[in-house]
């Protein structure tokens, strides 16, 4: 059988359109994020209920809502929770770590405080193709991934029987078969923890997918919207709190928007990092970020103490990054695990997934 040659396209795939948010804009978005807010706490199938998980902490918070003085007390959160951009969200402990602080894997797979070994190529997900993105189901069981078969995209999965041990080689997965469907290119699917939704890009703009169960067929997507705008982005992640989203663009701060109620719809979209980034991985607990900034081929990290700050810019991360351009694609959730797009070694040698491990 002839080997098939590797052709080596742009390093990354097509970006989304500029996403520079200019005061004005903020204040458009902004404003539009409030009118949303404003139907939801009125309106539940256009009752006058209200719509659970809205809230307002004080009366001038429920006046940009369009709430009279005196309903903080009807629009509060629950016990154990907070309002925060006028939704409820569960409280943080109050000891979140610092910057420098030892992050506490709840696996005994690795050593959380020992820093990551060098990366080794993923042989049994890699192809003859380029491949371009990687995420795992919450039981790391399960991979997305996203490939550039020379004149296409390319949606494929793999299964492996525990958490230790190979994938199998990736192959085309049936109940993706609707959702690769329309014209489009498909590339970076994150599934949600119960693996019931999929969010993933189409060329410049993002959706998300949805079934009824494991094992049957996702359907063909619904575009994400932020703040009233279909989401054009480089990439996106949809945080295991399933609240927020966070997403990218070109050489840009990360940003990060609240589900409003819907899979598909969230508001309040803001600045997440005090830096430009291009690809990011985010922990579980959305305190430590990877990223890099196109064409920095450099993977950094950086922590912050709690979600309401936005980070700071952070450090290489020692041992990690090789001599050609680096991209983080996704952190386990014991971060042990470091998955990131690199470019083998060798003339026309093309870009493969790489996986850096902690140790014991």
């Amino acid at each position: 059988m002839p080997v098939r040659s590797r052709p080596r396209p742009a390093r990354r795939p097509p970006s989304s359109p500029s996403a520079h948010y200019a005061a004005r804009g903020e204040s458009r978005t902004r404003a539009l994020s409030l009118l949303l807010l404003a139907s939801l706490a009125f309106c539940v199938g256009c009752s006058s209920e209200r719509v659970p998980g809205v809230c307002c902490a004080s009366d001038t918070e429920c006046a940009r809502l369009g709430l009279p003085p005196g309903s903080a007390s009807e629009y509060g959160c629950g016990a154990g929770q907070i309002c925060r951009d006028f939704y409820c969200v569960a409280e943080e402990a109050p000891d979140a770590p610092e910057l420098d602080a030892p992050i506490d894997a709840p696996s005994g797979r690795c050593n959380p405080n020992a820093p990551f070994g060098a990366p080794t190529p993923l042989t049994s997900l890699n192809s003859a193709f380029e491949e371009l993105s990687i995420s795992l189901t919450s039981n790391q069981l399960k991979a997305y991934l996203g490939r550039y078969a020379g004149n296409d995209y390319e949606v494929v999965t793999s299964r492996r029987a525990t958490i230790d041990s190979d994938f199998a080689a990736p192959t085309p997965d049936p109940t993706l078969a609707v959702l690769v469907a329309p014209v489009g290119l498909e590339v970076y699917l994150y599934p949600t923890v119960d693996d019931l939704n999929l969010y993933f890009r189409r060329d410049t703009k993002w959706f998300v997918a949805t079934r009824s169960g494991l094992g049957e067929s996702f359907d063909g997507g619904t575009a994400v919207y932020v703040d009233g705008i279909p989401l054009p982005a480089h990439r996106a992640v949809f945080a295991s709190d399933s609240l927020t989203l966070y997403y990218s663009s070109n050489s840009v701060p990360l940003r990060s928007a609240t589900r409003a109620g819907a899979n598909y719809v969230f508001f309040n979209g803001r600045e997440a990092s005090l830096f430009d980034l291009t690809d990011f991985a985010i922990s579980e607990d959305q305190l430590t970020l990877y990223y890099s900034d196109f064409p920095n081929p450099d993977i950094h990290r950086t922590t912050r103490a709690s979600r309401d700050e936005a980070f700071g810019v952070g450090l290489p991360v020692p041992n990690v990054n090789t001599t050609g351009g680096d991209v983080p694609l996704y952190v386990s959730p014991d971060d042990c695990l470091l998955f990131i797009r690199a470019s083998a070694t060798g003339p026309s040698q093309g870009n493969d997934i790489w996986v850096a491990r902690r140790p014991l």
